[in-house]
């Protein structure tokens, strides 16, 4: 069945007449992470509720697309990536969003329950609802965006903090898609490290240095901190005190961790092959 979002050349029907589906990410991009800030700065009033994720989303891509706020009313699947071998996501059915969205809303625990919790407390109860919200992908395009600020909002609102600008695509992915599947694990580590001063400083300094380096796509690596207690192998990219980073090659997916400086051995450099347990973190 045709997607009625897209035009005939397959791309998202909008209001600023693009007709190259690169210009219009490039665009949309723009436009929302401008709108994220001023959301952020002055953000809409009311329970966090179904309600408040579709206005969110409407402030966020009105400027871009006639739908923006409304449910999506055609079926979607994704892939992680094109040519992936992870294989194909398919999020819930068109005829069913309301009814799922409206339940686990109603399901989440009032403002004054969350505000009592722990930063780590809240981290973990909020990844398994993230996960879930995430499965239903209310909107045709935009939901990582819009869940992204939500939450952040509702961390806000109980006194707490989300750190989502240390938080890389592949990795966000890679946890979504994880979820999906059923496993939570990987949302609930990320929250758990978003929602800690020491661990997002390091990923912040890390990620800066990525950057900078104009041969690497820092966005398309997955990067996260360390955990104390568990082996690591690979090279270390460098150390920047009180931080280092490695590339760990001892696992299915190369990826970079972060960790405290106080686990690299005196006298390794960079380049050179590393193999620690941490103990710190």
């Amino acid at each position: 069945m045709r997607d009625p979002y897209l035009d005939a050349k397959g791309v998202l029907k909008n209001k600023l007449g693009f007709t190259d589906q690169n210009e219009l990410a490039a665009f949309e991009a723009r436009i929302a992470a401008a709108r994220d800030v001023k959301i952020l700065g002055d953000p809409p009033h009311g329970p966090f509720d179904l309600a408040k994720l579709e206005k969110l989303h409407e402030m966020l891509f009105g400027d871009v697309y006639t739908w923006a706020g409304k449910t999506r009313i055609a079926g979607l699947a994704k892939q992680a990536h094109e040519g992936s071998a992870a294989g194909v996501t398919s999020f819930t059915a068109p005829l069913r969003i309301k009814a799922e969205a409206t339940a686990l809303f109603r399901s989440l625990p009032s403002i004054e329950t969350l505000s009592a919790l722990s930063d780590a407390e809240f981290a973990a109860s909020m990844a398994p609802f993230f996960v879930t919200l995430n499965n239903v992908h209310p909107f045709r395009e935009g939901n990582g965006r819009t869940q992204r600020l939500f939450f952040k909002l509702l961390a806000r609102a109980c006194g707490n903090d989300l750190a989502w600008d240390v938080v890389t695509r592949e990795r966000v992915v890679a946890a979504s898609i994880s979820g999906a599947r059923g496993d939570a694990a990987p949302m609930k580590r990320l929250f758990l490290e978003i929602s800690d001063d020491r661990r997002t400083a390091a990923l912040r300094k890390g990620l800066n240095f990525l950057r900078g380096s104009k041969s690497v796509l820092w966005n398309d690596l997955y990067i996260a901190t360390t955990t104390a207690g568990q082996a690591y192998s690979g090279k270390l990219v460098g150390v920047a005190a009180p931080d280092f980073m490695m590339r760990v090659e001892n696992s299915e997916q190369e990826w970079i961790a972060v960790g405290d400086a106080s686990d690299v051995p005196d006298g390794t450099a960079s380049g050179d092959a590393l193999e620690i347990k941490p103990k710190y973190w």
